[in-house]
């Protein structure tokens, strides 16, 4: 990272009081998914933000739900093209590519094929595609719910507020 970069992204830390460490090495690893994914590297971070506070040994064991994206088990059953552990999740790497080929999914964007046992290989989109960061609180309440009404308001003007502080890191 440039001298630059690691100072804008130091003063978004301290502004949410964030680790400068934890901001960083979340900063690497979106860089990672972003040349991946093509995914905008300031939406990881607003999204990874407000799931985990950067944190990739965050828990929420009322989903459950794990690491930096807050991934739970179902999503890496193969249905996005990866499959894996719980301990996965929490290797800060694995997670940050489950939540990007989630986020990738509900873009429509997702190009690989459903691996879980018993499929036959078709692609799995969502009922509809969803605009980022404008419809981001799909990733908090679910497609479910969201295809029904549920909406987020708070957590969407929070990844909003995010996106805007983590863009100026670009």
């Amino acid at each position: 990272m440039v001298t630059s970069t690691l100072a804008t992204v130091a003063l978004v830390a301290k502004k949410y009081r964030i680790p400068e460490q934890r901001a960083q090495a979340a900063y690497q690893l979106a860089q990672a998914q972003a040349a991946e994914t093509g995914l905008d590297l300031a939406l990881l971070l607003a999204i990874w933000h407000k799931e985990s506070t950067l944190n990739p040994a965050a828990v929420n064991p009322r989903d459950p739900s794990y690491g930096l994206g807050a991934v739970q088990l179902f999503w890496i059953d193969g249905r996005i093209g990866l499959t894996g552990t719980k301990a996965d999740l929490l290797n800060p790497a694995f997670n940050a590519r489950a939540s990007a080929h989630i986020i990738k999914y509900f873009r429509g964007e997702t190009l690989l094929p459903d691996v879980r046992p018993g499929s036959n290989g078709e692609r799995l989109y969502p009922y509809r595609y969803f605009a980022f960061p404008e419809e981001c609180d799909v990733y908090n309440v679910g497609e479910p719910k969201f295809r029904n009404g549920t909406r987020n308001p708070a957590y969407r003007n929070a990844v909003l507020q995010y996106f805007a502080d983590w863009a100026r890191t670009r």
